[in-house]
């Protein structure tokens, strides 16, 4: 039986293509916000249901605009994409660190 899934270690990066996806299930929201637990997610995804039907739009029982997400979170997605940028230029660096160090033991 495999283990419980730790969100709070999901890559900026993995969070920046959920946001992408423009619409997102409950797993996706325990991502976005480093939890495990499927009850704060639901009340995550039920607020943000809620902004969905007083705009009048049409509303999904799995899936949210994760704008309105974005909003119950009080987040933007600039954040997100920021930090994801962030990461890709650490782990750049990183990579481009392990090729410059010298390997030879001669």
């Amino acid at each position: 039986m495999p283990g419980k899934i730790d969100y709070s270690k999901i890559s900026n990066i993995e969070k920046e293509q959920i946001i992408l996806k423009g619409f997102v299930t409950r797993s996706d929201i325990k991502k976005l916000i480093g939890c495990s637990t499927h009850k704060k997610a639901s009340d995550i995804f039920d607020k943000a249901n809620e902004i969905n039907i007083s705009l009048g739009a049409y509303c999904d029982a799995n899936y949210v605009n994760v704008d309105y997400v974005l909003k119950v979170l009080g987040k933007k997605a600039n954040d997100f994409f920021r930090n994801a940028d962030i990461e890709r230029k650490l782990m750049s660096e990183s990579e481009q660190q392990k090729r410059d160090t010298c390997t030879d033991q001669s």
